[in-house]
């Protein structure tokens, strides 16, 4: 890169935030080049672009605040080809998810009449070691122009790995694999849509909870030709939950997903259907309360153990075993 606007490493611990900062308001771009960068708080201004060199091109957060992030995205803003490192060492929880992310993406929905930042890109992103979000996206309310596309990034031992806590809607996640993370997603907002995303072998894969109104649209959209696979990553492998909706009554669409060694987990649950799924061997699922609730067109590798509990209304239509079983 020969741009004007390329900042090299300088091989050290030097704090960069100002520099990038300044490139990003004097000309919109900011290349970074091979190497090191330690920065931390970068807040974009509207209409920029952040680019490196993919994973030879890292940026670390820098330690010492625990409320913090590697940047903050801004409206028509675009984050690509980059490495971003959290605390340099595998994720260990500790029972409650730290404040530490990687990229940022948020609005102030609490207020009445705003909105979050408008149409924000992350490409070809490899995220580790942060205790809160790889990515995170919060408070951006209703707006269908607030909406953030993620494609082909890596996710790898965070907290969370898409983090959407409270009510932030119509993003779209393509090819994202979150792994090793205490969850790979929680999904706390409406219209959100994942294609082709794996989220295997962390604790938990994917968490809807709307139990306490997290979001004021509640929790609907769709996760299509995806994998929960290896649940338990870090309390018992093969053991924990690859799914888990609470307190959703809007209804969520999965379809053309594959579910193996993870449990599905539903409470208070309404409008959610599993359609033509291939689930593996003895499988866990779990509904407690709620409405209606669809299996349909799946595959199981032997008949799962289901419990249902205060709840008439959950149905499993032309679902079978491998072995011809039918599943009802």
């Amino acid at each position: 890169m020969t741009s004007i606007n390329c900042l090299m490493s300088s091989n050290d611990m030097t704090d960069r935030t100002k520099e990038i900062e300044k490139a990003l308001s004097e000309t919109g771009v900011c290349r970074l080049g091979f190497g090191d960068f330690y920065v931390k708080k970068i807040v974009m201004p509207d209409d920029s672009m952040i680019v490196g060199d993919g994973t030879a091109t890292r940026l670390h957060l820098l330690e010492g605040e625990e409320d913090c992030f590697v940047v903050k995205m801004a409206s028509r803003c675009v984050v690509k080809d980059l490495h971003l490192v959290g605390d340099g060492e595998e994720f260990v929880p500790d029972g409650s998810m730290g404040k530490r992310h990687g990229i940022v993406f948020e609005g102030s929905s609490e207020e009445p009449g705003t909105e979050g930042p408008l149409y924000g890109t992350i490409e070809n992103c490899y995220v580790t070691e942060f205790s809160g979000g790889a990515i995170t996206c919060r408070n951006s309310g209703y707006p269908v122009s607030s909406s953030m596309n993620v494609s082909n990034c890596w996710l790898i031992n965070c907290g969370v790995g898409i983090n959407i806590p409270f009510w932030s809607e119509y993003h779209k996640f393509t090819n994202v694999v979150a792994t090793k993370c205490w969850i790979g997603c929680v999904n706390n907002g409406g219209n959100n849509m994942f294609v082709n995303c794996n989220f295997s072998e962390n604790d938990m894969g994917f968490l809807m909870d709307n139990s306490q109104k997290q979001s004021k649209n509640e929790t609907h959209g769709s996760a299509i030709g995806c994998t929960f696979n290896h649940s338990g990553y870090y309390t018992g492998v093969n053991k924990g939950t690859g799914i888990r909706i609470l307190g959703t009554r809007n209804g969520y669409v999965f379809s053309g997903c594959q579910v193996f060694y993870s449990k599905i987990e539903l409470e208070d649950v309404e409008g959610v259907i599993f359609d033509a799924f291939n689930f593996g061997r003895k499988e866990v699922i779990n509904v407690s309360g709620g409405g209606t609730t669809m299996f349909t067109h799946c595959m199981f590798g032997t008949a799962p153990n289901v419990t249902i509990t205060d709840n008439e209304h959950t149905k499993f239509i032309n679902c079978y075993t491998r072995g011809g079983e039918t599943v009802v």
